[in-house]
């Protein structure tokens, strides 16, 4: 019965110690840019942000994608420019970023996406 116990106890605990990837919400600048209502919506990367990780879901090939982190005052203390391939791209913040809310934006193409974090 101890070791029953121990072993729910254990793998409980240890789900717990997981840390979960929150999405970042991701708005259109400017809005005018996904254009008259008849079309089809775009396939647009997603974004999401763990400890010191963002994460960028890309829906297809990115040949070169700018990251900017800017902190409240709207300074830039993060810059990173990359192609992104299909699925998921992994980029690691300094400790600093995860201290205190951030926005970020991710430019490629004509795109501009703005988000929080």
């Amino acid at each position: 019965m101890k070791k029953t116990f121990l072993l729910i106890f254990g793998l409980v605990l240890s789900s717990l110690c997981f840390a979960i990837e929150e999405p970042v919400d991701l708005t259109i600048e400017p809005e005018e840019q996904t254009g008259p209502g008849h079309r089809s919506p775009a396939l647009l990367p997603s974004l999401t942000f763990e400890d010191n990780y963002l994460y960028v879901y890309a829906p297809y090939y990115i040949e070169s994608m700018t990251v900017l982190v800017k902190d409240d005052t709207g300074s830039v203390i993060y810059t990173y420019t990359a192609a992104m391939a299909v699925g998921r791209n992994t980029i690691v913040l300094s400790d600093i970023v995860s201290e205190e809310k951030y926005s970020v934006e991710l430019l490629f193409g004509s795109w501009h996406l703005t988000g929080h974090f």
